[in-house]
């Protein structure tokens, strides 16, 4: 993103009644509002027709939330082998060869604004974002195949994420966003052997709550903010795991028409803002029906400790990196829907007792 949309370091006395600025809106910028809705959506960055990058520090940030640092040499040197790894993938599979800027640009940075131009040379522009996005997969293979080598347990790398994730959100309210609660929790055995018996889909690997974070807002017009604030630090918005959002409290389209500065970019964005690809998501049948919130999954990057890391398997032509990634589930809540979320038919009593009843009619062969 080209800039942040919550201030940093700001004074009391230039917050807003709400603890964060009154003209925080006017600060978004097009790429912001595609990052927002690809969070709210669930969908994914490789269908994106180009980027929004227009500053080394906007690609600085980008990258260092990605576990990837341009001022270590290490970290520079693995994103030139991701894109020279890129480049022959899209040789070899499309027989396309791209243009030397593009394989070859001075910088690293050069090739994220290659990607999000909107003058020049189109076909440059697209051969770029055509990179970009194999090298964000093909990171991400080799980081899933990096945690499989070596021996951290799943308790080691939640804490640390844990840790890190926390502290992370102490500086986001100490920058003035209006955080009133947060609260990680791991899933325990007995929990997750009930989500997969009450599931269709009945395999472990499907599991993507184990390790999640509830944040509580004072109200609902911090929500957004609070998105960009936590892809600014917290988790990468490219890994956001397709497919698993559920938006019952954001209305993007009148979120966008309700700030003049926003409305204008609004004819910018790649789909329509009224697109039929905005639904509410994947719904919970355990939930009560008034039940609401902001709910999706990140692969979050973490990097392997230096004194775990073989050089030999993370260096080198083939080499795979020193990150590895944990599944986790954020839910964003305001204050005044937490406390409903927590009454009557919505509340957790209510929730599991109709998801162990589905259990034990499974477990007992009876027909739902």
């Amino acid at each position: 993103m080209t800039s942040p949309a919550y201030p940093t370091g700001l004074s009391g006395g230039e917050l807003g009644a709400r603890g964060f600025p009154t003209d925080w809106a006017s600060r978004l910028t097009l790429g912001d509002l595609e990052m927002i809705r690809l969070i709210l959506r669930g969908s994914s960055i490789v269908d994106w027709p180009r980027f929004y990058f227009s500053s080394d520090d906007g690609v600085r940030r980008f990258l260092k939330v990605n576990e990837l640092d341009l001022d270590d040499e290490r970290d520079v040197e693995r994103l030139w082998q991701l894109t020279r790894r890129a480049a022959d993938y899209i040789e070899r599979t499309f027989g396309i060869a791209l243009e030397r800027d593009v394989v070859h640009p001075d910088r690293i940075t050069d090739l994220f604004f290659l990607a999000s131009s909107r003058a020049g040379d189109v076909g440059l522009q697209q051969s770029a974002c055509m990179l970009l996005k194999v090298v964000h997969i093909i990171n991400h293979i080799d980081a899933r195949e990096l945690g499989f080598l070596y021996p951290l347990s799943d308790r080691e790398l939640f804490q640390r994420l844990e840790e890190r994730s926390i502290a992370k959100l102490t500086r986001l309210r100490d920058r003035g966003l209006p955080i009133v609660e947060v609260s990680g929790s791991r899933k325990l055995k007995d929990s997750l052997v009930t989500k997969l018996l009450s599931k269709r889909e009945t395999l472990a690997t499907q599991i993507f709550d184990k390790l999640r974070f509830r944040i509580v807002v004072e109200s609902r017009d911090a929500v957004i903010p609070l998105l960009v604030g936590l892809t600014d630090e917290v988790f990468p918005f490219n890994y956001i795991v397709p497919g698993q959002s559920r938006n019952q409290i954001v209305d993007f389209g009148a979120f966008v028409r309700g700030h003049r500065s926003l409305a204008a970019l609004g004819a910018d964005l790649a789909e329509p803002l009224d697109s039929s690809g905005d639904p509410q998501g994947r719904l919970n049948e355990f939930s009560g029906t008034t039940y609401r919130d902001l709910n999706f999954v990140v692969d979050v990057p973490i990097a392997i400790p230096d004194d775990r890391v073989n050089r030999t398997v993370s260096s080198g032509p083939q080499g795979l990196g020193r990150i590895t990634f944990v599944l986790v589930e954020f839910q964003l809540l305001d204050a005044t829907t937490a406390a409903a979320n927590e009454r009557g038919d919505n509340s957790h009593d209510r929730y599991k007792a109709r998801q162990l009843e589905q259990v034990a009619r499974r477990l007992r062969c009876i027909p739902k």
